[in-house]
């Protein structure tokens, strides 16, 4: 009999994220073979794949076991929940939508879009459906653990925001100038990334997966 979510979550946390979550919070990072236990359970399709009242408890026992891990992995969600939405995610590719799902694909988010006062980050329609990025974000989740990014950009000249999908890889202004930013004991300086991430000169190509929502004040 295979084991359900709940229990793949329980045997992965106390097995492997547990007895390594002092090294982790010690070190800023997580060992890949914290995700790739994850992917290979199943769980990265957790949302969709599994009873709705299980996966809060596959979140509370991930994060018992790793705080940092379950985080990362969390918000790798935040793009698969939109693939319940015939709405938001029917224009992603089907092989995209699979390894998503899998975990072969993993996903982060940048949400300087979404914070409030001038836009740190601005979304030009490019006219062929795809839109440009212009701007900076001082901080992505997962960084460097990540295949795809779900962008919460401010719509240039417009109060409202619009998400899209960016493949990392080709995120080549943003990922240069990322990773020059300085460090200071094992934490980016804000002040640092603003000054080196700020006059990013965009990148082009990312694709809508929602629709677009209002801005804070």
């Amino acid at each position: 009999m295979s084991e359900s979510f709940e229990e793949q979550a329980s045997r992965i946390s106390t097995e492997i994220l547990g007895p390594n979550a002092s090294a982790v919070d010690q070190t800023g990072e997580i060992p890949a073979a914290h995700l790739d236990a994850l992917a290979a359970a199943g769980l990265y399709g957790t949302v969709l794949n599994a009873p709705p009242a299980s996966f809060p408890r596959v979140v509370e026992s991930l994060a018992e076991g790793c705080l940092s891990t379950a985080f990362v992995w969390l918000q790798h969600h935040s793009l698969v929940g939109r693939l319940a939405d015939p709405s938001r995610g029917t224009n992603l590719p089907t092989t995209l939508r699979d390894d998503l799902l899998t975990g072969e694909t993993r996903a982060g988010i940048v949400q300087a879009g979404l914070l409030p006062g001038d836009p740190l980050l601005t979304a030009t329609p490019s006219g062929d459906g795809s839109w440009r990025l212009d701007g900076f974000s001082p901080w992505c989740t997962g960084w460097g653990m990540v295949n795809e990014l779900l962008v919460a950009a401010r719509v240039k000249g417009a109060p409202e925001c619009v998400g899209l999908l960016k493949s990392v890889g080709l995120w080549d202004g943003f990922v240069a100038r990322r990773e020059r930013a300085g460090e200071e004991n094992g934490r980016q300086r804000e002040g640092d990334a603003r000054e080196r991430c700020g006059h990013a000169g965009g990148c082009s190509g990312a694709e809508p997966v929602g629709v677009p929502t209002s801005t804070p004040a």
